[in-house]
């Protein structure tokens, strides 16, 4: 099936309970009068300006190729677009503009638009571009963010993704995560947090499959009660095949939008099975 994606770029009619919010304090009431009406799972994504967001959602749910994502206009507003592939996968994703940080709303006391946000939403992904120099303020509206999100919904899910990974070699990745990781973790335990809050570092890029593989494992995490039988279906493949289990990876992907629905490792990882849906 093709993926339906309702929202002011898409080209296509919206859902209702579908718009376009702005990020601009007087919008605060927008946004907390807008509900998830059809009550689909959210995933937010958030991060600094420049670090990516929109161009991984175009790339990704608009099919845009990754040199296109060059001339994309900064996001001004939030963005609430339902996403379907009209069959096991319906959720909405919400793009934030990089200028809005939740922690200035605390201050402002605006509570209910905090609530709004957070209330709802199965996973966050914030953006990080490794690149620049401002990474640090970057680990700092993080920290806020996670604060925020967990005092509203303490079962929402933390995904970071260290992105633009095509412009850093191995170790330069290996690093970011390490020295991100300890950062965040440092000013968790601070809060006394560190045991209550899990975080994924994730190395993206829009110019390889990293980003796909990312976005995917996110994806799957919408799918707890329909991921088992895509998981025997690759088991009875696997088995079917007489394929040793020591030496294989195998894949359900939606070709598409090369989503991965489920997978099986193990290692040493010789070759790679895909079975396309």
């Amino acid at each position: 099936p093709e993926w339906s994606i309702a929202g002011p770029d898409s080209g296509l009619k919206s859902e209702p309970g579908s718009r376009q919010l702005s990020a601009s304090p007087s919008s605060a009431s927008l946004l907390t009068n807008t509900s998830n009406c059809n009550n689909k799972p959210k995933i937010l994504l958030m991060g600094l300006s420049k670090a990516g967001k929109t161009s991984i959602r175009n790339v990704i749910f608009h099919k845009m190729s990754a040199n296109e994502t060059q001339f994309l206009e900064p996001t001004h507003k939030i963005d609430k677009i339902d996403i379907s592939n009209k069959s096991f996968l319906d959720f909405q994703l919400w793009d934030f503009p990089g200028k809005l940080d939740i922690s200035h709303l605390r201050d402002k006391e605006d509570t209910s638009t905090i609530e709004k946000i957070f209330v709802e939403a199965r996973i966050l992904i914030f953006v990080i571009d490794p690149v620049e120099e401002k990474h640090s303020i970057a680990i700092d509206r993080l920290h806020g963010t996670i604060l925020e999100a967990y005092k509203v919904n303490p079962k929402i899910k933390f995904e970071v993704f260290i992105h633009k990974s095509d412009s850093i070699n191995e170790d330069q990745k290996i690093d970011n995560i390490r020295e991100m990781t300890h950062r965040i973790n440092r000013k968790l335990m601070v809060a006394g947090l560190q045991d209550r809050i899990l975080i994924s570092f994730r190395t993206t890029s829009i110019y390889d499959h990293s980003i796909f593989e990312a976005m995917s494992i996110v994806c799957q995490q919408l799918l707890e009660n329909v991921l088992p039988p895509f998981e025997n279906i690759l088991n009875a493949f696997v088995s079917s095949n007489k394929m040793e289990k020591h030496s294989y990876s195998t894949y359900i992907l939606r070709y598409s939008l090369r989503q991965i629905a489920a997978r099986l490792t193990c290692q040493p990882m010789n070759f790679a099975v895909t079975c396309w849906i």
